[in-house]
């Protein structure tokens, strides 16, 4: 979101796959506020390792578990 307020929202695509429907709720609420509209469909919910829905666009895994990051509560 940073890489986009620096140029034209239009020229910056948001693509994710989470296994919480709550996090992927939360990209889409910051795409909207960010003004990335244009991507709130390619924000996804599912599990990456067994079924990548975005494969020509996956470029990194953020595994939220190393990070210690829980959404169940959310």
């Amino acid at each position: 979101m940073n890489i986009a307020s620096r140029i034209e929202t239009d020229k910056a695509s948001v693509y994710s796959q989470d296994i919480s429907q709550k996090s992927s709720n939360l990209l889409r609420m910051n795409s909207i506020l960010n003004g990335i509209i244009h991507s709130i469909s390619q924000i996804v919910q599912g599990n990456t390792i067994i079924g990548n829905r975005h494969p020509e666009k996956w470029i990194t895994l953020f595994p939220t578990h190393y990070l210690k990051l829980d959404f169940s509560d959310w």
